[in-house]
């Protein structure tokens, strides 16, 4: 799949969450850098510009959260997949930053 079918597919996620009254957002999986380096940068890029145009033309949030937490090669167990504790930072981090998104509560 080339990544505009993979970004129409995406764009067909977000129309069905929506039809269930759902708030879907968008995010960043974690990539261990050391170990990738500048070889994924060519379709990292085009995935990150393809999927910020589709939040912003759908209106969902799409996080960045691995720029800001600075994982190192220690918290990965392969090029995807993290081991304590940075899974541990990751769902940490993922967690506040999907609370913000949570409606205001409201009292009466």
């Amino acid at each position: 799949m080339d990544n505009n079918a993979n970004l129409a597919a995406l764009g067909r996620l977000i129309t069905a969450c929506r039809a269930k009254g759902l708030r879907p957002v968008l995010f960043d999986l974690p990539l261990n850098l050391t170990i990738v380096g500048n070889g994924l940068d060519k379709p990292r890029s085009s995935i990150h510009s393809g999927c910020g145009a589709l939040a912003r033309s759908r209106g969902v949030t799409y996080l960045h959260l691995q720029p800001s937490l600075e994982l190192p090669n220690t918290a990965f167990w392969d090029i995807h997949h993290l081991v304590k504790p940075g899974y541990t930072l990751w769902q940490s981090r993922l967690t506040s930053e999907l609370v913000k998104l949570f409606p205001k509560a409201t009292t009466l």
